[in-house]
């Protein structure tokens, strides 16, 4: 489902909003084209007939006027507390923790939101189309390991470093010696999900192989999908949830030592920054009767 990298970001504190905007600056552009960009990819792993492709669309406009009628005030919200902590000079762990427990919410919220759309359009796939899904799993899988067999230890630290100092910086700016310090530590600490985070996925994709089987059965397989979805922390091995816990921990901790090492240059970076985003999401508020999408 591509939730790997989506949860490693998440991590950061204000990272919900670099999946969603994937650090583009056009907020209001990039939110507006979801309506079809969501369909096209999930076109991507199976082909939707016409009549598929035109609920989802429909859907999709649905779930992104309860989105922005409902989530993007409290995540406006979510960033001017946390930058007006950080303009302090001292924000403790445990506001942190605080944070990243709400993004974690928000991920909830719209994963369960999700679900019933996703489940619909797969209770009425064909077989062939069913095929198709599972063959695209089994391609990507088959990528994803070719590609981290060529990678080394080394060279997947070294891009943990360059990933984390590029979000960082997109907050605070530049970062000054005992921040790059602390990243540098950081991606040592991290647990490299590797074969552990892939074989979680494939018991992901196995488990909905089997539901599929059973797809015809609406009211069963709307129920059982949605628990795959919002709760399929219960397929993980205790070695790749010890990983999880681990990364989210030392992250955190980076997160602690980089806004308790802030300059007064940095602090007023994060603080514009934060508030051009608020701002900006704030334009894109609605109401549940009057979605304020504009193409």
């Amino acid at each position: 489902m591509g939730v790997t990298r989506a949860r490693f970001n998440m991590l950061l504190l204000f990272a919900l909003l670099a999946v969603l905007l994937s650090g583009c600056s056009r907020i209001q552009f990039v939110y507006n084209q979801l309506d079809w960009v969501i369909p096209i990819y999930l076109n991507s792993r199976m082909e939707l007939s016409d009549t598929q492709s035109a609920y989802l669309k429909e859907n999709v406009k649905s779930f992104l006027t309860w989105h922005c009628s409902t989530q993007l005030t409290e995540y406006a919200s979510l960033i001017r507390d946390a930058a007006g902590n950080i303009q302090t000079g001292r924000i403790e762990r445990a506001q942190i923790e605080r944070y990243n427990q709400r993004i974690e919410l928000f991920w909830a919220r719209m994963i369960k939101q999700a679900s019933p759309v996703i489940s619909e359009v797969l209770s009425n796939a064909s077989d062939a189309q069913i095929d198709e899904l599972s063959s695209n799993f089994e391609k990507e899988n088959r990528e994803w390991l070719a590609k981290f067999r060529e990678q080394t230890e080394e060279e997947l630290r070294n891009d943990y470093y360059e990933r984390m100092t590029t979000e960082l910086e997109r907050w605070f700016g530049p970062l000054n010696h005992v921040q790059q310090q602390a990243v540098a530590e950081w991606s040592y600490k991290f647990s490299p999900l590797g074969m552990e985070g892939q074989a979680n996925r494939m018991r992901w994709q196995s488990r909905l192989r089997v539901l599929l089987e059973r797809r015809k059965n609406q009211p069963f397989f709307t129920a059982a999908f949605d628990e795959l979805v919002v709760n399929g922390e219960n397929l993980r091995s205790s070695a790749y949830q010890k990983k999880l816990d681990n990364n989210r921990e030392v992250t955190i901790e980076l997160l602690y030592l980089v806004m308790n090492n802030t300059s007064e240059m940095q602090q007023q970076h994060q603080s514009k920054r934060a508030e051009s985003i608020a701002r900006d999401i704030d334009k894109l508020v609605c109401t549940a009767d009057k979605p304020q999408m504009v193409h």
